[in-house]
């Protein structure tokens, strides 16, 4: 695979770059811009659907990394290169891998446990039947 080419406009927080058009005077994902342009169509016709990145990289723009794909897709992709968000990488964790950990070494009650944690009982049922954190 040739090499990401990297967008020189500015980019959000996650690091997609938006590209000014000033034809039509609005602000596109670049690489979104940059898909349809290569394959001569509209930004609106891809309405709904996900600009994709084989090489995982949101600034890069090179057609070659890009294909065109639905949300679940877009997610499965994501699922099978393991670059979804596990455990304390996701930003609604409440506990650590430690935590968990302990949680599962212990023999006090899901009660106990959820009081200690400061999380549901129902969320300790779920960590000790490997329903959540899976990855450890």
């Amino acid at each position: 695979m040739l090499p990401c080419i990297e967008s020189i406009y500015s980019k959000n927080k996650n690091g997609y770059a938006y590209y000014y058009d000033t034809i039509t005077k609005k602000a596109y994902l670049h690489h979104r811009f940059a898909y349809c342009e290569f394959h001569n169509v509209s930004v609106a016709s891809i309405k709904g659907l996900c600009v994709c990145h084989k090489c995982d990289n949101p600034s890069c723009i090179n057609v070659d990394h890009l294909f065109l794909g639905t949300q679940q897709e877009n997610i499965a992709d994501m699922v099978n290169k393991e670059r979804q968000a596990k455990g304390e990488t996701q930003r609604s964790a409440k506990l650590t891998e430690g935590e968990v950990l302990a949680i599962r070494g212990s023999s006090l009650s899901g009660r106990q446990l959820g009081e200690m944690y400061n999380v549901t009982e129902s969320t300790i049922s779920r960590i000790l039947t490997r329903r959540t954190w899976k990855h450890i």
